[in-house]
């Protein structure tokens, strides 16, 4: 097949409304997992620790409950992918509101830094990694979650969270002291 400006119009157009449907989060799981292949990604990260030094995780839905979910059953930190033209900002008012609860006490949150990694199923990411204190309040979470010590945490972890962004945040928290 060649290329004319008919087809390249009707290529623009089918990804215009793929990009827009992927803002809205409208997209069926297996195009969304897909499309986000094609592109570099920002994603939102949050390592809680509470004041005994565990990590906060919660467990992906199963496959089961969620039939479409691409990494069922595997644990992982709060974080958010970036939708198309969101705000830093908005992006974090999303985590908090869609992975924390609206009660929650906590230091921070402290920046640590811009990860950038590429794994296979999703591709590539640029991660902002912050790292904070819980204090109080109640964790919400519709799956399974729950504090665990750095040396015991569950299995299987989502890989780019075992490999990078855990012990990436578990370094910084023992420079500021919260391990024991």
């Amino acid at each position: 097949m060649s290329w004319n400006e008919a087809l390249i119009d009707e290529e623009i157009s089918i990804l215009q409304r793929i990009r827009s449907d992927v803002g809205a989060r409208v997209l069926p799981q297996r195009l969304y997992e897909e499309f986000v292949k094609t592109y570099k990604k920002i994603s939102t990260e949050l390592v809680i620790f509470d004041e005994g030094g565990n990590v906060w995780l919660t467990q992906r839905p199963s496959k089961e409950r969620q039939p479409d979910e691409p990494f069922a059953g595997q644990w992982h930190n709060p974080g958010v992918m970036h939708n198309f033209n969101e705000s830093i900002d908005n992006a974090w008012e999303r985590l908090c509101k869609d992975e924390l609860g609206t009660d929650v006490v906590a230091d921070g949150p402290q920046f640590i830094k811009i990860l950038e990694f590429s794994e296979s199923k999703r591709g590539h990411y640029l991660s902002l990694l912050y790292i904070t204190r819980y204090r109080s309040g109640k964790l919400t979470s519709s799956t399974p979650s729950g504090f665990y010590k750095p040396s015991d945490l569950p299995k299987p972890i989502f890989e780019p969270h075992e490999k990078l962004i855990i012990p990436e945040a578990i370094k910084a928290a023992a420079s500021l002291g919260w391990l024991q």
